[in-house]
């Protein structure tokens, strides 16, 4: 699962690198939305990356495999 800063559109490999893009410049209890959590807001982040995201503003990129069949719904007729 990756992490996407739409104000900025770069993409994080995993939540600890998006938690540490988000923390940069902020303090702990000066109105950061993980404030709650803290001192364990690292494991909150580690234990639910999408509500994390979604209380820091990024987006779920989901990892989409190569070897996954398309559906036609998706313009893409396999042929066989």
């Amino acid at each position: 699962m990756k992490f996407r800063n739409p104000e900025t559109g770069e993409v994080f490999v995993n939540e600890l690198l998006m938690q540490a893009d988000y923390c940069i410049g902020k303090e702990c209890f000066c109105g950061c939305v993980l404030q709650k959590y803290v001192p364990n807001c690292s494991k909150f982040v580690k234990d639910n990356p999408h509500e994390a995201a979604r209380l820091m503003g990024y987006e779920v990129v989901e990892d989409i495999s190569i070897h996954a069949p398309l559906a036609e719904s998706d313009g893409v007729r396999m042929m066989g």
